[in-house]
């Protein structure tokens, strides 16, 4: 079943309008953000529930880049980024505009989100890729990778089962359409003990597409997406 509906793109909408209002040094989520929150945060509980289902990953710190994993601190992210900080209410990490995020972190283009758990630790981030440059491990994902390549090549780096990801259409081929995507823009999940990574490809065409997008997100993370405001 596709995630993304009009329901859903209300209620995400109104997460991320509270979000953006307490953290307005953060650049703007768009619509394609949007739907990968919905999306990683709808398919979750499934996760908390089920935890037997879940794939043989190795430990949630490895995954990431340049210091950014789940569990790092502020003081790990600013080895890379020394201008990094914590939002006003400490629940994010935030990065100056001026920040030239391509030289700092090779291979990404840009850093969508940060989170932070009471602790200070990170429990969730975003980022895209341009491949204008090579990631560590020499790879890189360009706006015209297929998503299965990003998926294996990822799975490599990292360690992971590159047969247990699910991949699925990020929006049904009518909304596609409407918006001018590429008929073949996707995402692939993989639902680890404790965390879930998200991969997309959407090659960057169509209204507010990002190219291809990595979302890592802790199971304490989406709990506090699902608790009322």
């Amino acid at each position: 079943m596709l995630r993304p509906c009009l329901s859903i793109r209300a209620a995400i909408f109104g997460r991320l309008q509270e979000i953006h209002d307490q953290e307005s040094a953060m650049p703007r989520h768009t619509l394609h953000t949007a739907l990968l929150l919905a999306a990683v945060t709808l398919s979750l509980p499934a996760l908390a529930e089920t935890p037997a289902g879940a794939a043989a990953c190795p430990p949630a710190q490895n995954i990431g880049f340049y210091g950014l994993h789940l569990g790092a601190t502020l003081a790990d992210i600013q080895k890379t980024i020394p201008q990094a900080k914590r939002n006003g209410n400490g629940s994010a990490i935030v990065i100056p505009t001026d920040v030239a995020i391509d030289k700092a972190m090779p291979g990404v283009s840009s850093i969508r989100h940060i989170r932070l758990d009471q602790d200070g630790k990170v429990i969730g981030f975003a980022l895209g890729f341009d491949g204008q440059s090579q990631l560590p491990g020499g790879i890189s994902y360009t706006a015209t990778t297929p998503l299965a390549e990003m998926v294996a090549s990822f799975s490599r780096q990292h360690g992971l089962p590159a047969t247990a990801w699910k991949t699925q259409p990020l929006m049904s081929q009518e909304e596609m359409q409407s918006l001018g995507y590429d008929p073949a823009s996707a995402e692939a999940e993989l639902a680890c003990a404790g965390y879930r990574i998200t991969l997309s490809q959407d090659f960057a065409s169509g209204r507010q597409a990002l190219g291809p997008s990595l979302m890592v997100q802790a199971e304490t993370q989406a709990n506090q997406e699902r608790e009322p405001s």
